[in-house]
């Protein structure tokens, strides 16, 4: 089993940010269109405050390339609309990692949701949305839904399965409630088999199933699971 010291997840956020974003450029290593939500565009980002132990995109948010190219709004706005115009649809999201943060990170993304026409699934961890309540402010003027994924019902669970340390879940919980005060929409999803919804003080609308690539499984097996 893989000895992981938790590591403290705003510092991370910090740190990560700082990598990943150029002024309100961001790092992202490919655009594409994907079956989930009915079919959606989606821009793949690096870049995460946790190291989830199913994470599919787990290596990539280890140590982030700093060789990705970065993309300012404007751009990841554009291939968002020639994927959308290609595949006619009017769904849109950021994937493979977390798209809030810091303030940085946010704001990039507000610029890209300002300017894109359709429905946009803001799918976050929420570390930051609960850890500074004026994040909320941003997003609340935009047309976004936010896909809220709660990772544990109990602090050490969170760890072995996020590698970061327990209060890390306080956060998430408080940005259950920062949305819910804002009036965003919002949901919240858990990973099956990893978190009992009937134990989190929240209610659970979606419980994902777990793909099992080969990378996954042998993280899985490394954390112990």
């Amino acid at each position: 089993m893989t000895e992981l010291q938790p590591f403290n997840p705003i510092q991370k956020s910090r740190e990560v940010e700082k990598i990943v974003m150029q002024a309100d450029n961001r790092m992202y290593y490919r655009f594409r269109f994907a079956k989930f939500y009915g079919g959606i565009a989606t821009a793949d980002t690096v870049g995460c405050n946790l190291l989830c132990a199913y994470c599919w995109n787990y290596f990539r948010n280890l140590k982030p390339s700093k060789t990705a190219p970065f993309y300012s709004p404007s751009e990841v706005t554009k291939k968002f609309k020639d994927l959308a115009d290609k595949h006619k649809s009017s769904r849109f999201r950021i994937s493979g990692a977390e798209p809030i943060l810091g303030r940085v990170s946010t704001s990039h993304l507000a610029e890209v949701v300002k300017h894109i026409d359709g429905y946009f699934i803001l799918e976050t961890n929420g570390i930051m949305i609960g850890y500074d309540q004026t994040l909320v402010d941003i997003l609340a003027p935009l047309p976004v839904y936010v896909r809220l994924c709660i990772k544990a019902h109990q602090g050490l669970d969170f760890e072995k399965i996020t590698g970061a340390q327990a209060n890390g879940l306080d956060y998430q919980l408080n940005a259950a409630r920062y949305l819910e005060e804002a009036g965003i929409s919002y949901s919240i999803a858990v990973m099956g088999g990893f978190v009992d919804p009937t134990k989190l003080p929240v209610r659970v609308t979606e419980v994902e199933d777990l793909i099992l690539y080969k990378s996954t499984e042998k993280m899985l097996k490394e954390r112990g699971f």
